[in-house]
């Protein structure tokens, strides 16, 4: 439907129409007629159109005959295609003329629809006619037309909705902050149409890995944490529904934050000489980071070790600082320490043991296998000391070493059995200390000496005394206590003799005739003692013995050698000096 704008054009265009002919040589023998494609309309058409309206335009096409017209036959159908194309082009009819006369005009229209919101715009539309060759093989000069139209938008027609605009967007920044803290963003986002306008904002990393997350990308300022530091361009779309999404970028600079250490212990208390382990927790905020541990373990300030076993050789100044250095895969760093406590480790001492199981009173007793070991090996000097066990007679020494010690040697006044302990003190007063398992026995001995008419003997001077069988040999002695170092003088004591056959012996002493000693010590063994102020001692212990019942009743064997032995109580006394006696006819 036209309105009268549309119908004023129509007129215009129809008032223009100019005939464009272009003469073709009829080649038809006896026929010198031309045909030729004519629009009555101007090559170039401008118009103004409102917005919101539909304008149909029309034009006109005819076959003109340009030649001699005495002779005039149309030359059968002339077919003309039309072709409409531009920008707001909305339709238009016919697509096609079909002419079978000269000179009769045929209408088309070209309908263009400016829409709304396109004042001053300017849009072009073609119009291209082409004729085809005649039924019976003429052809047209000119053959074509094009025409174009030319609309310039005029104000909106009053049917036209409100015009929306679109949005305007400002990501503002650029932006800075540190990888795993939240980066507030300050954005504008206007829109004076749409109330129900969205945005969405979005962040290029450029590193595999690296990750951002919005607090909530829908809200005009989020803030948004990155777990990487790094160079990143954050985006900011505008959506109000009606027009093409609107964008905005800045840039974002992300730095990398250092390590945060939240605690440090150690597996001490320790003894000197023995390592601490020391434990870390940390974590980094850019959670892409990797980290790793080094260690000051003699507190110098200097994170030389990346084990964390830390030993310590002494126990002096504790407690002792370690440190802990963690870094970051992008150099970031943090320190903390820990106290390690070490204590003081005592000395361990080896058992001891006798070089021999027994030794004589006032003998000399050797200890062997003195030994220790001390965890903290600047424990020096060590103080040895030595407890024999027969009271304050202890054996004391310093030493810088530990390990073996020289064998230390002791004299026992007092017959028994002893313990000997090993006490070893470091500088630290740290004590140890190990005994003997098998004690020492400290054996009783005597000194026996034979008096006249007997002579003792020794395994290196071999006496033995002969006697007639039958007689009564007065065996006199004279005992002297090794261990005491005196006389055994006591009348109480228990001393007896004992008669041990030693076979048959050589005799290198003369038989002697003893004088008759008396009575016999009436078939007992002991003997009884006798003071006598010219004896060492003051007497002498003296037993009557009898061939004849000397052997617990029994007469002596002529011709046996016998060991006269001599006891004090229980111990024997004659260990290296005895006598040999032997009856004779």
């Amino acid at each position: 439907m036209k309105n009268k704008f549309q119908f004023a054009m129509t007129l215009a265009v129809i008032m223009a129409m100019v005939f464009n002919s272009l003469a073709l040589a009829d080649s038809i023998s006896g026929d010198t007629d031309a045909l030729a494609l004519a629009v009555p309309h101007a090559n170039n058409l401008s118009a103004t159109q409102n917005g919101g309206t539909t304008a149909s335009y029309d034009f006109s096409a005819v076959i003109n005959n340009t030649g001699n017209t005495s002779n005039d036959v149309f030359p059968g159908t002339v077919v003309v295609t039309i072709t409409r194309a531009g920008g707001w082009l909305a339709s238009g009819s016919p697509s096609s003329f079909s002419f079978t006369a000269y000179a009769t005009s045929q209408v088309g229209t070209v309908n263009i629809t400016v829409p709304c919101g396109s004042a001053g715009t300017v849009m072009t539309t073609t119009l291209d006619l082409q004729a085809g060759t005649s039924s019976n093989g003429k052809l047209l000069n000119p053959d074509s037309v094009h025409l174009s139209y030319t609309i310039t938008a005029g104000p909106d027609d009053p049917s036209c909705a409100p015009t929306n605009t679109p949005p305007t967007v400002d990501a503002g920044g650029s932006y800075s902050g540190t990888e795993g803290s939240a980066i507030g963003l300050e954005a504008t986002v206007t829109d004076d149409d749409t109330p129900s306008l969205a945005w969405t904002y979005s962040i290029i990393t450029a590193d595999a890995g690296t990750s951002c997350s919005f607090s909530d990308a829908s809200v005009e300022d989020p803030t948004f944490t990155c777990n990487d530091d790094g160079t990143f361009t954050v985006t900011l779309t505008a959506d109000d529904g009606v027009n093409a999404p609107v964008s905005d970028s800045a840039d974002v600079t992300v730095s990398n934050a250092n390590p945060v250490i939240d605690s440090v212990s150690n597996s001490g208390p320790i003894f000197e000489g023995s390592s601490a382990m020391i434990n870390v927790t940390a974590h980094d905020p850019g959670s892409n980071d990797t980290l790793s541990y080094t260690y000051d373990c003699d507190n110098d300030s200097v994170y030389e070790s990346a084990s964390n076993n830390c030993s310590f050789a002494d126990n002096v100044g504790s407690p002792f600082t370690v440190g802990v250095q963690a870094t970051d895969d992008d150099g970031g760093s943090a320190t903390g320490s820990t106290q390690v406590t070490v204590n003081n480790a005592n000395p361990v001492v080896a058992a001891p043991s006798w070089q021999s199981a027994s030794v004589s009173c006032r003998q000399p007793a050797t200890l062997t296998g003195i030994s220790f070991s001390d965890a903290g090996v600047v424990d020096n000097p060590w103080h040895v000391n030595i407890d024999w066990g027969d009271g304050p007679t202890d054996t004391d020494y310093d030493t810088n070493a530990q390990g073996d010690q020289p064998n230390q040697a002791h004299t026992y006044n007092t017959p028994g059995t002893y313990t000997a302990t090993v006490g070893v003190t470091d500088k630290d007063s740290g004590y140890g200390s190990n005994s003997t398992s098998i004690s020492l026995t400290v054996l009783q001995t005597y000194t026996v000496k034979f008096l006249q008419p007997f002579d003792g003997s020794s395994p290196s001077n071999l006496i033995t005394n002969t006697m007639k069988s039958g007689r009564v040999v007065p065996v006199k002695v004279t005992i002297y206590d090794d261990c005491a170092q005196t006389y055994v003088t006591d009348p109480a004591a228990v001393v007896r003799i004992n008669l041990l056959a030693s076979g048959s012996t050589a005799s290198n002493d003369a038989v002697e005739i003893y004088a008759d000693a008396g009575a016999s010590n009436g078939n007992t063994l002991y003997f009884r003692w006798t003071s006598d102020a010219t004896t060492p001692g003051g007497g002498f212990w003296i037993y009557n013995l009898d061939s004849k019942t000397a052997l617990n009743g029994s007469a002596l064997v002529i011709g046996t050698t016998y060991k006269v032995d001599i006891f004090v109580g229980n111990v024997k006394a004659t260990t290296s000096t005895w006598a040999l006696l032997k009856p004779v006819k």
